[in-house]
């Protein structure tokens, strides 16, 4: 599928070892922005996805924002990370060199005709599910 391979894909070192310059953003560009955007928030993204799945829900319930408030971003993903380091040994890959790989999204027609496709750029570069959802001709308020 042609997806990133993160850092010094075919080098010797050990995934761990890559992993962490990736999330410091070496070798995964954009990673350090995502991550100072969850700490500083962001007037230009909705929030409403994060105040239904965060776990500051009952605080954030109350905002009047339509945009994403300092921290509510951050909260969530460190609430997923504590997810996923506690479940760690179900939910590392065998293959450890997949540690690194980045990942992306399709969407492809009865044909097999790609209509939209995404690479992810670098760890927290995801696909933008509005411009998935309007190739797909589904109306969506903003995520």
């Amino acid at each position: 599928l042609n997806f990133g391979r993160g850092i010094f894909p075919n080098s010797n070192i050990s995934p761990y070892v890559k992993l962490v310059p990736m999330l410091a953003g070496i070798g995964s560009p954009g990673t350090l922005q995502e991550v100072l955007r969850g700490y500083t928030g962001d007037k230009n993204s909705p929030a409403g996805w994060i105040r239904a799945n965060s776990p500051l829900k009952e605080g954030l319930s109350t905002a009047d924002t339509p945009y994403q408030l300092p921290f509510e971003l951050a909260s969530l993903r460190l609430t997923n990370m504590i997810t996923v380091l506690s479940n760690w040994n179900t939910l590392v890959p065998e293959n450890t060199e997949l540690l690194t790989q980045l990942g992306g999204s399709f969407v492809v027609d009865k044909n097999g005709i790609v209509l939209y496709e995404h690479n992810d750029a670098g760890i927290l570069k995801y696909t933008d599910l509005n411009r998935v959802f309007k190739v797909l001709q589904i109306p969506v308020n903003d995520l």
